[in-house]
C-alpha cells in the first residue's frame, strides 16, 4: 500500500489525481495534487512525501504558492506474465465460503482465468431463487459477498456462479441470529 505524508501539523485536505506514464522497462508514475487547509486556502511550502508498502520514501516534493505538488516514481516489474504466472488456474475456480455457517453474510472467493460476466444466484432447498446479481469481472482472484440477513429463514442454500463455459455450485448454511460463527 502506498501512502502520502504531508509534514505539517495542520489539518489538510489532499486532492490527488493519478496520471500514469510508462517507460519501456520500468513504469513511471506521477501523483499530483493540491493541498488546501479547511478553508480551502492553498498551503504553500509544505513537504509532501510518498512511501511504498515497505515504508520506504520513493518520492518527495514541496507545494508551490498554489498548493500544487507532483511526485514522480518508478516501479520495478516483478513478472513478465500479465495474469500472474504459469501456475495460475486455466479454468474458473470457486473457493469455499467463509464463515460457513454464516449470519448474516458470507464471503466466497473465486478465480476467473479471463474477463467474463459472472451471474451469481442463491437458491433455497426448494430450488427457488432468493438472490441474483451479475458482474463483469477481470482475470484474477475475486470475492463474492453474500448477505442474506433478515430476509430468509435459516437453513441450507445453494450458491451458483455461472459464466461463459462454466457453472459451479456450493452449499452454504444460513443460521439464525445468536448462532453465528462470524
Amino acid at each position: 500500500m502506498t501512502r502520502v505524508h504531508a509534514a505539517a501539523p495542520v489539518h489538510i485536505f489532499l486532492l490527488i489525481l493519478l496520471a500514469f506514464l510508462f517507460t519501456s522497462l520500468s513504469p513511471q508514475y506521477e501523483v499530483t495534487g493540491v493541498l488546501v487547509d479547511p478553508d480551502q486556502t492553498p498551503v504553500a511550502g509544505l513537504s509532501v512525501m510518498l512511501y511504498n508498502d515497505k515504508d520506504e520514501q520513493i518520492a518527495s516534493d514541496q507545494t508551490d504558492s498554489e498548493g500544487r505538488f507532483s511526485l514522480l516514481y518508478q516501479v520495478e516489474p516483478t513478472s513478465a506474465d500479465p495474469v500472474g504466472g504459469p501456475d495460475m488456474p486455466s479454468e474458473f475456480k470457486l473457493g469455499s465460503s467463509y464463515p460457513n455457517p454464516f449470519n448474516p453474510r458470507t464471503t466466497v472467493p473465486f478465480y476467473a482465468p479471463e474477463n467474463t460476466r459472472a451471474v451469481i444466484t442463491v437458491h433455497n432447498i426448494l430450488g427457488q431463487q432468493v438472490m441474483r446479481t451479475q458482474a463483469d469481472v477481470g482475470a484474477g482472484s475475486h470475492e463474492i459477498q453474500v448477505n442474506l440477513g433478515g430476509r430468509l429463514s435459516q437453513g441450507q442454500y445453494i450458491l451458483r456462479v455461472q459464466g461463459d463455459g462454466f457453472s459451479l455450485t456450493q452449499s452454504m448454511t444460513f443460521v439464525s441470529a445468536g448462532i453465528s460463527s462470524g
